[in-house]
């Protein structure tokens, strides 16, 4: 807050109307960090009165309802390809080509940073195709069946027409797939048994282990297995494989002397469809399909649009489907021009809140379509489900009930954990560790596959505060983590004895929520050492909302790098801080950052650098002391309405798409008054029923 008068505040236009400024005030003076050391500082009595009369004005503004409104923002890289698999069941980076996405506000979901560009339009309609490749078949499928005289290998055909197996031999074809996609294979086979075992063998396509197989059948009674595959475009290997052989010649039983696998046939059928939403089904009955479209798309529209379709839209979609066919293309063909048309629509790669035409000056409630796209992209970065959409068909999402019920539900969905890749990682800036290259001389054991299990812890313990509904300020106290043994040997305490991530306590209060996470300390380094700096400026923009403004201009930056230990830094950062320019964001940041001394840069613990011990303590403006990760922890307990002002700040711009306004402020003014006991979730609700999420301003 440095240069603000508050003289010249009250006396100036807005007076307490003027919430941005007043609500930091009001944080800061309750905090202790305003007025700045030594400057007059009101009695206990007056600052309590200031406060109060803050308060009352506040109360006051929230009265008064802008809920802001939302630029039309198009779906990001992650939110494409999300929406691509919930739509078609494929997985991939279809969005692999397109241009990076901007970030605003700390998030690449921002209405007013993503822009269009001609590039956009040439990549989305090169990912539509590929798409509709991957999920619709063009034409009929095909069907081709091999019996054992068409079998090559290192068995042998037999006059029955079966293809014999022996030791470790393969029945060998060659299958030209007419496109890329899933077909069904299936297998006849039976076996002549013998010994403890049945016959045992396995299906190979392209030189690879598909699966496999147990062939308990007998000659008048064979095996039939049948398994989806996936194929490419061209010619395909594919071989049936005899895997368990058993001769034992001299057993009296001549039918316990040898175990021999025949195969009858092998049918490969397809292409099939490659996705789990309605586009399998609509293609599963060929002969009603053309008699279907009209129904099909308006399905595959409605979760496409986020909303039922129009006639129109309709009209168009089957009119290029009757118009393919026409020309003698197959239905398949003409379905795949009009998902594609779908896919490149503005109404499915921007998130559409059409304001009525004619008004102006006003605010509406939005539709309950509009509020399920807002949830399942906030919540699931990807496109509604059926029964968020089937809610808005009913109307429940027309009430705060309603959404609350939904986003419960929702919160249960493994597809929340998209708010772990999508919200916490560039909430904790934690996307940087991606970049963060340490000195490999002086840390050899950060490697790239550790960096990647730092990265998955925070996403774990972040998954499991969601999911299980803990306090917000486990963020802070948490003394458990998710680790692997990688994890738990780059961190001291030994091998945790799984090579997945899993709950795991910490062995004393070293460690600890989101402060000990090596992936917040490394990614807040300089590749030689530490910069209390840097995790300074973190601790004041990620968890107390109070980011530091960019240095004055002709302001040298403290080479922190250069410093060798890290008691000349302490040294150095002092004599920055005698600067006036400098202390007043520098005396609270270097405070925080030094108390974390103790980590390294790569975040492992030490006691000295170079021989000489560590010194943690911190002292902040105000004349308070503390020390260590654990007096920090301690710090930012006391300023926990702080803490939760800033996570529901960012989880509300990023559930928003847009930065704040300073009426927004009430809904961070309603999760701070949840308590110190409010739970995560508590604080998604508060942010899902909201006036900023449920409405926007008509202007």
């Amino acid at each position: 807050m440095a240069g603000l008068s508050l003289t010249k505040l009250i006396a100036g236009k807005g007076g307490v109307n003027q919430k941005a400024l007043w609500d930091k005030v009001y944080r800061r003076m309750s905090a202790g960090t305003m007025p700045p050391s030594g400057s007059p500082k009101p009695s206990a009595k007056e600052k309590a009165a200031v406060l109060n009369w803050i308060k009352e004005g506040k109360s006051e503004e929230c009265d008064v309802k802008d809920p802001g409104r939302v630029t039309l923002r198009r779906l990001n890289k992650v939110e494409y390809d999300n929406s691509i698999r919930d739509l078609f069941g494929l997985t991939g980076t279809f969005s692999a080509d397109f241009p990076s996405d901007d970030v605003g506000y700390g998030f690449d979901n921002i209405g007013d940073v993503l822009s269009m560009s001609t590039l956009h339009l040439e990549k989305y309609l090169d990912a539509a195709l590929n798409v509709v490749e991957k999920a619709i078949p063009s034409g009929a499928t095909v069907t081709k069946t091999f019996n054992g005289s068409e079998m090559d290998g290192r068995g042998n055909p037999t006059n029955q027409g079966d293809y014999s197996l022996y030791m470790a031999s393969t029945a060998d074809m060659r299958f030209s797939a007419p496109e890329a996609g899933r077909y069904a294979l299936k297998v006849v086979a039976w076996g002549q048994q013998a010994g403890p075992d049945i016959c045992r063998g396995a299906i190979i396509v392209n030189s690879k282990i598909i699966q496999p197989i147990a062939v308990p059948g007998v000659q008048d009674k064979p095996t039939e297995i049948e398994i989806p595959v996936d194929l490419f475009k061209g010619t395909n290997a594919i071989s049936i494989a005899f895997t368990n052989d058993y001769y034992k010649p001299d057993d009296p039983n001549p039918r316990n002397r040898d175990r021999n696998m025949m195969v009858s046939s092998v049918t490969i059928r397809g292409p099939l469809s490659g996705g789990q939403s309605e586009l399998p089904k609509w293609l599963a009955n060929p002969g009603e399909t053309k008699a279907q479209v009209r129904t099909m798309l308006s399905r595959f529209v409605k979760r496409a649009y986020r909303r039922p379709a129009t006639d129109e839209e309709l009209n168009k979609l089957v009119g290029l489907v009757n118009n393919a066919t026409k020309r003698g293309k197959s239905f398949g063909f003409g379905l795949r021009l009009a998902v594609a048309s779908v896919l490149t629509s503005p109404h499915f790669l921007f998130l559409v809140e059409a304001d009525p035409a004619g008004i102006k000056g006003t605010t509406r409630r939005l539709s309950g379509y509009e509020i399920a796209s807002r949830l399942s992209y906030f919540l699931w970065s990807s496109t509604p489900d059926d029964a968020l959409l089937a809610a808005a068909d009913r109307g429940e999402l027309d009430t705060n009930a309603g959404i609350e019920s939904q986003t419960a539900r929702m919160l249960r969905s493994p597809k929340v954990s998209a708010l772990a890749d999508s919200f916490a990682t560039q909430w904790l800036q934690v996307r940087r560790l991606e970049t963060y290259r340490p000195d490999a001389k002086q840390f050899p054991e950060f490697t790239n596959a550790l960096k990647a299990d730092l990265i998955d812890e925070v996403k774990s313990f972040f998954n499991y505060v969601v999911v299980n509904n803990r306090p917000a300020l486990d963020f802070i106290t948490a003394d458990y983590s998710f680790l692997n043994d990688r994890l738990g040997n780059f961190y001291g305490i030994g091998p945790v004895g799984s090579q997945t991530l899993r709950k795991t306590s910490w062995p004393d209060d070293r460690r600890g929520g989101l402060l000990g996470m090596s992936a917040i300390l490394s990614s807040t380094s300089n590749p030689t050492r530490t910069s209390p700096v840097k995790r300074g400026k973190w601790i004041l923009e990620t968890l107390l909302g109070a980011a530091p403004p960019p240095p004055p201009p002709g302001v040298g930056n403290l080479k922190e790098d250069e410093v060798k230990t890290a008691a000349n830094l302490r040294e150095r950062l002092a004599f920055h801080r005698r600067k006036p320019e400098c202390s007043v964001c520098h005396n609270q940041m270097d405070a925080m950052g030094l108390s974390l001394e103790n980590f390294d840069a790569v975040g492992k613990w030490r006691d000295a650098d170079s021989g000489q011990k560590i010194d943690s303590k911190g002292v902040l403006p105000d004349g308070k002391s503390f020390e260590g990760v654990r007096g920090l922890r301690g710090l930012i307990l006391d300023r926990k309405d702080e803490f939760i002002h800033c996570l529901t700040e960012k989880l509300l711009t990023f559930a928003l798409g847009r930065g704040l306004n300073p009426t927004d402020a009430c809904v961070l003014d309603a999760a701070v008054k949840k308590g110190p006991s409010v739970t995560f979730s508590d604080l998604i609700t508060v942010v899902v029923t909201s006036e900023p999420f449920t409405s926007r301003s008509i202007k």
